[in-house]
């Protein structure tokens, strides 16, 4: 990777957001904050433990399963 890349991708990380060209301009998407991401992940874990009790496959079972 070239130094200017490098810095681009620095400035990029230290800026906080991800700009997304849109057809109506730019579109800046910031990380969560940690309140929205616990929130993120609550709602992952609920999910998650939804689809297990409802007798979906682990990705244990699944290499289990692609191994026979």
């Amino acid at each position: 990777m070239k130094q200017h890349e490098r810095e681009y991708f620095v400035s990029r990380i230290r800026a906080g957001y991800h700009p997304i060209k849109t057809s109506s301009g730019l579109l800046k998407v910031y990380a969560p904050d940690i309140e929205q991401e616990f929130e993120l992940n609550s709602i992952y874990m609920e999910s998650y433990a939804n689809l297990v009790s409802d007798g979906i496959k682990t990705e244990e079972e699944m290499l289990e399963w692609m191994a026979e």
